[in-house]
Order: C-alpha cells, then structure tokens, then sequence
C-alpha cells in the first residue's frame, strides 16, 4: 500500500512540473512498455486485440511528438 501510495504521489508531482503535453506523451509511452513487458515477462499472448491497442497507443503517441 506504501508503494502504491509513493508512487502516485511521484505521478502527480512529475505531471504537475512538466510540460503537459509531455506528460501526456510519457504517461501514454508507460502504458506501451505494459503491454510489451507483460507479453515479454510473463508470456501472455499477443491477441489481435491487444495488438490493435499497442498500434493504437503508439499512433497516439507519435501524433503528440509530431
């Protein structure tokens, strides 16, 4: 619950002194790196459907960059 509790703490002051649309950026990269260290780590399969969301979130990802 401590580490829980930290790290939204953490979360909310890193949104609050960057650039939001980094923090946007960096907050939809994170659930990017879920999904890949989550089909990686413990080898749950690559479903159509979570491939179609990986694609989504990176094409999200690189409209905020571009």
């Amino acid at each position: 619950m401590l580490g829980g509790y930290l790290s939204m703490i953490l979360w909310m002051g890193g949104m609050k002194f960057t650039l939001v649309s980094r923090a946007a950026l960096l907050n939809q990269v994170s659930t990017i790196l879920v999904f890949a260290f989550a089909t990686v780590l413990p080898r749950e399969p690559l479903t159509p459907r979570r491939g179609a969301a990986i694609a989504m979130a990176t094409a999200g990802a690189v409209l905020v960059i571009a």
